[in-house]
């Protein structure tokens, strides 16, 4: 059966950068827009952002009929709400605070079924257009679901080359704020020394064979992104539309003087 998942999959698999938006808040119209765009992909902050599950469940119908794959963006540690994000129909998990192969083996336990894993059989939706019931449902999800590590810690640096070999993880985005922190230098994610490690780490990714995912708020930044061999590249839409607004605010009140002192 092909379903949204699966052509993302088979994207990456073929090596094709696909494209996707952020967003911190609910709102399915952002979705439905970013779909009519032609963006590939919907990443939701379920870390820090403010969702509860009513909110998603209604972001992930919304994405999921303008043909987005969501990525849920989750905490470390919490694997009973993570099931519950999983049973809205998230099929893509960007996993926070990866630090070891043992965090993925957590998380795989949670999100995936026997013989792979240890979810239970329910299921929270029914009826989704893309999808069989009985044993090719579960056989699909094992196959398909989308695991990305968020290593954003020197003991996540450290222990990378073990993370990627973890043959459940699919990818890995390098938290270069978070890392900012753990190295001293509070915030500073452009410092030198974080841009150093954080690079090397992302070179690492890209040369091991695994999906690289990586924030670029600007046209340039994504085409920079995509040279340096990332294929999951999104954008905040918080930060594209502050700049796009102020942008805007500034040339029309810049315009206003002119337009009083000739009339």
């Amino acid at each position: 059966m092909d379903t949204i998942t699966s052509r993302i999959r088979n994207k990456l698999g073929a090596g094709e950068p696909i494209f996707g938006a952020g967003i911190t808040w609910p709102s399915p119209e952002l979705a439905e827009l970013f779909g009519q765009l032609g963006f590939d992909w919907l990443w939701v902050d379920l870390e820090h952002g403010r969702f509860d599950l009513n909110d998603l469940a209604h972001v992930v119908r919304a994405a999921e009929a303008a043909g987005l794959f969501v990525v849920g963006r989750v905490p470390r540690g919490d694997e009973a709400q993570l099931l519950r994000y999983a049973e809205t129909g998230i099929e893509g998990f960007l996993c926070a605070h990866i630090e070891a192969p043992a965090d993925i083996d957590a998380v795989v336990r949670t999100l995936k079924y026997p013989p792979v894993g240890q979810r239970s059989a329910g299921r929270a939706r029914t009826g989704r257009p893309d999808d069989v019931d009985g044993p090719q449902y579960y056989q699909r999800i094992n196959r398909d679901l989308l695991i990305i590590g968020l290593v954003e810690s020197l003991p996540g640096i450290k222990n990378l080359q073990g993370i990627l070999a973890h043959d459940q993880l699919d990818g890995v985005s390098i938290g270069f704020a978070d890392l900012s922190f753990d190295m001293g230098f509070t915030g500073n994610r452009d410092h030198i020394e974080v841009q150093t490690l954080g690079g090397s780490a992302a070179r690492q990714v890209v040369e091991s064979g695994k999906v690289w995912q990586v924030i670029a708020d600007t046209a340039d930044e994504a085409e920079q992104a995509v040279e340096a061999g990332a294929l999951m590249i999104r954008l905040n839409a918080r930060s594209v539309l502050s700049r796009a607004a102020q942008g805007w605010l500034d040339r029309a009140k810049a315009a206003e003087p002119q337009r009083r002192h000739t009339t």
